[in-house]
């Protein structure tokens, strides 16, 4: 038994064993991993078990470590020994090998525990008996230049001597209190004057707790943290005891309120559990999942603090508004027929027009009523001021409808020939429809003769299913091809069956018997009666 010494609670105790064979001394690896138990003075019940591991086995032959924590968590205390007992098997032999240690063991109990009844002998350590006495006298607790065990405080003077009874007072005595006090007047005006509410929102808006759980790029906050998504974004979080304390702190990315998972920017170095404590503090940019629904109201705005001059140009465009952003349900009642009515005001290209005006007053036909040449067109004549009642006539005036009817004259003439252009593409197009026609009643016949074959086709199916079928619950006859003949699929399927269940062998003859047991279907040679490593066919 060898003492492993004195330890601390929370040290860690590494400790070894070397195994060698009974025999021949030789150091040599166990048949398997020694195992340990640990006992605490002579309780017979182990507090630690476990196996210990080969260290450095390029170079060495049976040598095993183990480390221990010596914490209270695994059972051990203050002033206790303790036993490791090893057992190794080395060639089906086995040895045991024991240690002992203690937990911050007393060299001498009354010294360092009890001091009642000790005094300490000052004279024989410093040899001045005056220093010695009002050492002794203190700490045996007879008291020194008074009572209380109080040694009085000396102020020293450069070139005076301090002397019993000595007192000092204030340089310029009430006038150096004076001026004390006007300092700390001033001091106390400009603390009064510090934003003390901005101050206490901002501490207000600091948060700590302890985390539920973490992973490589989040942590869990407390239960009683927001419920609302996005409300930590942008905040730094650190941790300030527990496990990963003392790492960088990370910048909040992500919050998930339902779930109290915030995503940080960086994988932690250390993960966070749940006895990591935490520290939130506000960060950069304040996103608008800080804000509750009701922080931000339109008294909180100024009349006109948002006005066109407001917004720079192009800050709002098509591109920037995400698809269905504003529908019916977010636009409010009558906003739809106020926009209406803003486009058919008189501010319009077409003022005072209908709809169904603007989009004549567009087209233009020979064919339109006959009033459409006095359609208003919103045309700006260059010296004249719009006034109600303007009317403008179609540019060209009837020439204009004459050059449209044209047009519309010529595509009629086109549509009219039936060997050219539009009228040549509606021929073929009736021709191809009289083909089709024709052919329908060619198809009739062939398409019933193509149903009868399906039909006759399917009941031959079903006849091959159910014959299949037939085949899985009929009984094979018993029958084995001779040797040297191809078998049929049933005799290959009896001679497999029979050479696995029922076949003897004696020296180098293997003998297949019939499904009786006892009929021989086959023989067989093999070619050593002890390790063959062939198989022929005799009978």
């Amino acid at each position: 038994m060898s003492y492993y010494g004195s330890w601390k609670i929370d040290d860690t105790l590494t400790f070894s064993v070397n195994t060698h064979n009974a025999s021949t001394g030789a150091a040599t690896d166990a048949d398997g991993v020694p195992t340990y138990r640990v006992y605490e003075d002579e309780t017979a019940t182990p507090i630690l078990t476990g196996s210990m591991a080969l260290l450095d086995t390029a170079n060495t032959d049976g040598f095993y470590s183990e480390q221990l924590t010596l914490s209270a968590a695994n059972g051990l205390e203050k002033g206790k020994s303790y036993n490791v007992y090893i057992s190794a098997t080395v060639s089906s032999v086995t040895g045991t090998l024991s240690h002992t240690f203690q937990i911050e063991a007393e060299v001498d109990a009354n010294v360092v525990s009890d001091k009642a009844g000790y005094s300490a002998d000052m004279t024989s350590i410093s040899g001045d008996s005056v220093a010695a006495d009002n050492a002794e006298s203190f700490f045996d607790g007879t008291g020194y230049a008074g009572t209380g065990n109080t040694i009085p405080t000396v102020t020293t003077l450069t070139g005076h001597t301090a002397q019993t009874g000595d007192t000092y007072a204030l340089a310029n005595g009430a006038t150096g209190f004076t001026a004390i006090d006007t300092v700390v007047d001033a001091i106390k005006v400009v603390t009064d004057a510090l934003p003390t509410t901005k101050l206490a929102a901002y501490f207000a808006m600091l948060r700590s707790g302890t985390a539920q759980a973490g992973a490589s790029t989040t942590i869990t906050l407390d239960a009683g943290a927001s419920s609302l998504n996005g409300f930590y974004e942008n905040y730094l979080i650190g941790i300030t005891s527990g496990t990963g304390s003392g790492q960088t702190p990370r910048l909040i990315t992500g919050y998930v309120g339902a779930t109290k998972v915030a995503t940080v920017s960086n994988l932690w170095a250390t993960t966070p559990d749940n006895t990591s404590v935490f520290l939130m503090i506000p960060w950069g940019r304040v996103t608008v999942g800080r804000f509750t629904p009701t922080s931000i109201t339109t008294a909180a705005f100024a009349a006109g603090a948002i006005n066109a001059a407001a917004i720079a140009t192009d800050a709002i465009t098509a591109a920037k508004i995400a698809p269905d952003a504003i529908g019916a349900s977010e636009l409010a009642t009558g906003a739809v027929n106020e926009i209406r009515d803003a486009i058919l005001s008189d501010s319009t290209p077409f003022p005072g027009a209908s709809i169904t005006e603007v989009r004549l007053a567009e087209l233009g036909s020979a064919n339109l009523p006959a009033d459409v040449d006095t359609l208003k067109t919103g045309v700006t004549v260059t010296g004249h001021t719009p006034q109600t009642g303007d009317t403008f006539a179609l540019a060209n005036g009837a020439a204009g409808f004459v050059a449209i009817d044209t047009v519309v004259d010529g595509i009629q003439t086109d549509l009219d020939n039936a060997t050219d252009g539009l009228g040549a593409i509606k021929a073929d197009t009736a021709a191809t429809l009289i083909d089709t026609a024709d052919m329908q009643p060619k198809i009739g016949t062939p398409a019933a003769d193509l149903s009868a074959d399906i039909a006759e086709n399917q009941t031959d199916l079903n006849t091959i299913i159910t014959n299949v079928a037939a085949l899985w619950t009929t009984a094979l006859t018993e029958s084995y091809a001779a040797d040297g003949v191809a078998p049929t699929p049933a005799q290959a399927l009896f001679l497999i069956q029979q050479m696995l269940t029922e076949f003897a062998i004696a020296g180098t003859t293997w003998t297949t018997k019939k499904i009786d047991g006892s009929t021989s279907a086959a023989t067989f040679t093999l070619d050593d009666a002890t390790t063959p490593t062939s198989i022929t066919r005799a009978t």
